[in-house]
């Protein structure tokens, strides 16, 4: 799992703005799959979120944001 949650966190990194749908299929994962390592990566306090990654609404789209904690994090471990 912690490979599938740097994979995800270097894809929105590099893809800012990027939708759900976008990031599930690029990283070949299903969006329940995606589900779950966003509720770890964002804020979801019931997961014991980590805060890294945000999610906005634009229109019907669900797109993905690194916040600053998240590039604060890939700065330290890359």
């Amino acid at each position: 799992m912690e490979v599938r949650l740097a994979e995800l966190l270097r894809f929105v990194a590099a893809n800012e703005g990027a939708s759900t749908a976008r990031a599930a299929k690029s990283l070949g994962m299903a969006q329940s799959e995606l589900g779950r390592l966003l509720a770890i990566l964002g804020d979801d306090a019931a997961v014991g979120g980590l805060g890294l990654v945000g999610i906005r609404e634009d229109g019907s789209r669900r797109c993905l944001q690194l916040n600053a904690q998240g590039r604060a994090w890939l700065e330290q471990h890359a």
